[in-house]
């Protein structure tokens, strides 16, 4: 094994995590066969492997690609098509485009791509291949801020993100992907993202809020109940959204909260059915959560945290936001 490769061990099974430095296209058809395993889009795509290889950082390019491979049934890892279940990829960029390449300091890691095959989510291997992408852009390319987008309605990567590795939101944007399909998108659910900059030198973040207080005191910008519906293929109960809450917007509290579904992803499946109040129930979601996140950002709320919590005898997520100190009203990107 070499320095830009590590096994990780989780429940049982042995996962070999690697940096790509292969000259070779054939080494990189793997990268978007799993992505389609994943996202199913036809329509969002990886460049082709001719290009994917001469863009990787130890070719030609700016680009990493970072895979997971696993164990065959006899505890052996495999490096093969068959045995590559996650993946990273991204690229170098600037933060500041006025100053571009000028400064080493502006210089910044986007990270495009990072996911994990269905059947292996369970094991932490997303936030395991993210720690291992963190340490490859430091000692590879000397970077020490890496950006990314994610979905601010999926709660598994919120809490990676926020919680466990401690990203800061920098923005809101509304539509950014315009209309995305594929297994986890539905087409007339727009694909808002929140713009997420990682700190890669920073450790775990102080929290000082009340997350249960706040809670118990009812200071939800937005909240929910459980209604049984006629999902697709199955009867499911599920969180139905209430209006943004207008007099927590005008707040002046420290926290405030932000619900979200538990499983939007699941969301999205199961009201993909013709009754029009039930097809709506993830579009509401979107569109009350986007006017919340805006409107707080506005009047200078931060997220600080993601939390996961049993009320109600059920699961709830939760964005806390706290309002600092002084706070500028927002620069906040909300094009």
């Amino acid at each position: 094994m070499n320095e830009f490769e590590e096994i990780r061990k989780s429940k049982g099974k042995k996962f070999l995590f690697f940096l790509e430095k292969s000259p070779y296209e054939r080494d990189y058809v793997k990268y978007e066969q799993l992505r389609m395993d994943i996202w199913g889009d036809p329509n969002d795509y990886l460049s082709n492997p001719r290009n994917m290889a001469a863009e990787n950082y130890f070719n030609e390019g700016s680009s990493l690609f970072m895979g997971i491979y696993t164990q065959d049934e006899k505890g052996k890892i495999q490096q093969d098509p068959d045995h590559f279940i996650g993946f990273a990829y991204g690229y170098v960029g600037v933060q500041d485009k006025n100053t571009a390449y000028q400064n080493a300091g502006n210089l910044n890691f986007y990270s495009q791509y990072a996911a994990i095959k269905k059947e292996y989510r369970n094991l932490s291997l997303g936030i395991r291949l993210k720690e291992f992408q963190r340490k490859i852009v430091r000692t590879v390319l000397s970077i020490d801020s890496m950006t990314c987008t994610y979905d601010p309605l999926t709660g598994v990567n919120a809490y990676r993100n926020i919680h466990k590795l401690g990203m800061d939101v920098l923005s809101y944007k509304p539509s950014f992907y315009k209309e995305f399909s594929g297994f986890l998108n539905r087409p007339d659910i727009p694909a808002d993202r929140f713009y997420v900059m990682w700190k890669l030198s920073q450790r775990s973040k102080n929290r000082d809020f009340d997350f249960k207080k706040a809670l118990s005191s009812g200071d939800l910008v937005i909240n929910s109940h459980l209604e049984k519906i006629k999902g697709k293929n199955r009867n499911a109960f599920i969180e139905v959204s209430h209006k943004v809450d207008e007099e927590m917007l005008r707040s002046s509290k420290k926290v405030l909260l932000v619900e979200i579904p538990y499983d939007f992803y699941n969301m999205i499946r199961l009201t993909n059915v013709v009754e029009e109040r039930i097809r709506k129930i993830p579009l509401d979601w979107r569109l009350r959560t986007r006017t919340a996140f805006i409107e707080l950002f506005k009047a200078g709320y931060q997220v600080a945290d993601f939390r996961c919590h049993i009320t109600d005898r059920r699961k709830r997520d939760f964005y806390v936001l706290e309002k600092k100190a002084n706070a500028e009203v927002s620069h906040q990107d909300t094009a």
